[in-house]
């Protein structure tokens, strides 16, 4: 569990807790020195709200954003009074922190209802939100002004901004293509480069815009819709240059690596990629790694072949990627099918090189297409033993999710509802 949450978890259960009249005079104590800690620290006062109602989701976010903004989830004295709370709670009044879905049977397991959070979006982009965002790059982007790290291309006076995301990606080379066709559907070397993506200014958050006939639009307009207008392939040397200038050009030294799921293209990879990106007003640089998945939906069985493939190559992506960019605040995602090459690629990079965690700032499974008891048996305990924060986005209405519970027959680690993975070591949000 991270710090952030420990924290916001014990000022829940212990703003619930003490507003009962025969409340615990040691869970009272315990709070006030919470509390005093942050006050006098930090100066924040969005607890006052919290205390009025304690089970807000918007609260509690306000709070958690207040506090990660101010430098607190670095703070070991305030983290241990905050879990000396918890424990106090536990010990007087367990009830008090039920509708926080404490799980004090399982230590550090903990999950959320994402409709209790916010308005949803698209899951790949809600999973991304704990990333640290600045609020105002999303406007800049939107006015056409280019923001340090952000990969944005200044068009002044064009109707779309102009989102610069890097790739690596195993898929054989077509020479001579579009730029929307230069890499196909099977295995090949691997590649780097950069594509440049369109995002309309009108776009709407985790929409992916493209054409449709019901609106008689029958060719790709960045004006309108999130296009790939060029793709370029690199050398080893001028990939990673570029990647490390855009890494020391953020003000936290960040990058995220995105690796898509089953039915996706390279097109539509890249045009996601920025397109998070761009939501996000990611301060840093967006990577994404392309697999060969056939882009078709009948072809799950191939994709399986495919991505399973793929492992070693991310693998050893990743790890020079990590030697080559000094970014010293990773964000690894990976979505539905995506998660088998990424969490087993991780596992087997943070065992031999431990001195990387260090670096590695969360793991986001957006509705993992991995059998739910594998990943409770095997996968779990390998990423939570490199110390590292790892969060799982479950939804019920992921449409590969539901192909692949149609193949397999047996429940998915990114599956909701009754069958949702819950264990010690990893967030888990129902974004149902």
């Amino acid at each position: 569990m991270r710090p952030i949450t420990i924290i916001v978890a014990a000022l829940v259960a212990g703003a619930a807790a003490r507003r009962k009249p025969a409340a615990k005079q040691a869970i009272k104590d315990a709070y006030a020195r919470v509390k005093a800690l942050i006050q006098h620290k930090y100066g924040i006062r969005t607890l006052e709200a919290l205390e009025l109602t304690p089970h807000s989701k918007n609260k509690q976010a306000s709070v958690a954003a207040d506090l990660t903004h101010a430098g607190a989830d670095k703070d070991e004295k305030l983290l241990n009074r905050a879990k000396s709370l918890l424990d106090i709670v536990k010990k007087h009044d367990p009830s008090a922190a039920l509708k926080r879905n404490i799980n004090f049977d399982k230590p550090g397991a903990v999950y959320y209802k994402l409709k209790d959070v916010a308005a949803k979006g698209d899951i790949i982009v809600e999973s991304m939100k704990s990333i640290s965002i600045r609020s105002t790059d999303k406007e800049d982007l939107r006015a056409g002004k280019k923001i340090a790290g952000s990969g944005a291309i200044e068009r002044a006076g064009k109707k779309f901004a102009v989102i610069r995301v890097l790739y690596a990606t195993d898929r054989d080379l077509i020479p001579h293509a579009k730029p929307n066709e230069v890499f196909g559907s099977g295995r090949g070397k691997l590649s780097l480069g950069y594509c440049d993506v369109s995002i309309p200014r009108d776009h709407r958050m985790g929409e992916l815009e493209s054409p449709s006939i019901w609106r008689f639009e029958f060719r790709a307009d960045p004006a309108r819709h999130v296009v790939l207008l060029d793709t370029v392939i690199s050398s080893k040397d001028e990939f990673f240059g570029e990647l490390a200038v855009r890494v020391r050009a953020s003000a936290k030294s960040s990058a995220f690596v995105f690796v898509h799921g089953y039915n996706v293209t390279f097109e539509d990879a890249a045009r996601r990629t920025a397109q998070i990106s761009y939501d996000l007003g990611f301060d840093g640089a967006p990577v994404f790694y392309s697999w060969p998945s056939q882009g078709s939906t009948p072809a799950y069985i191939v994709d399986e072949q495919n991505v399973e493939w793929a492992q070693a190559n991310l693998r050893g992506f990743l790890e020079e990627f990590f030697a080559r960019s000094d970014a010293q605040n990773v964000y690894l995602i990976a979505h539905s099918m995506g998660n088998r090459a990424l969490t087993r690629a991780v596992a087997s990079l943070l065992a031999d090189k431990p001195s990387l965690r260090s670096r590695l700032k969360e793991v986001i499974l957006t509705a993992p297409d991995i059998d739910a008891d594998v990943f409770k048996r095997d996968i779990v305990p390998a990423l939570t033993a490199s110390g590292s924060s790892v969060t799982l986005y479950a939804s019920s209405q992921d449409l590969a999710l539901a192909a692949s519970k149609k193949v397999h027959g047996y429940a998915r680690a990114g599956d909701s509802g009754r069958g949702l993975v819950v264990v010690a070591g990893v967030e888990t949000v129902d974004a149902t």
